[in-house]
C-alpha cells in the first residue's frame, strides 16, 4: 500500500484533501479508525458492547468496498503515475 503511511500523515494533520491525493484507500483507514477506535476502547474498558455489537454483514461489506477503492487507487497510480 505504497503510499498509505503519507496518507495518514496528513490526514491525522487535517489535510485530508492531499491525504486522498496521495492514497484514499489509505484515507478512508485513517477515517474508520478514527470514527471505531473511540468506540472500542470504551467498549473494552466497560467490558461490554457500547452502543451495540458489530453485525458481520456491514464489516465485510465495508471491507469488501475498500478492498475495491486499494485496488482501483493502485490502478489509478500504475498507469498515470
Amino acid at each position: 500500500m505504497c503510499g498509505a503511511t503519507t496518507a495518514w500523515a496528513y490526514a491525522v494533520r487535517g489535510d485530508v484533501v492531499r491525504a486522498a491525493s496521495v492514497h484514499l484507500a489509505g484515507t478512508l483507514l485513517c477515517a474508520a479508525v478514527a470514527i471505531s477506535a473511540p468506540w472500542l476502547f470504551a467498549s473494552s474498558v466497560a467490558g461490554r458492547w457500547i452502543v451495540g455489537r458489530p453485525a458481520l454483514e456491514p464489516v465485510l461489506w465495508a471491507a469488501a468496498i475498500w478492498f475495491l477503492v486499494v485496488v482501483l487507487d493502485w490502478a489509478h497510480h500504475w498507469w498515470l503515475g
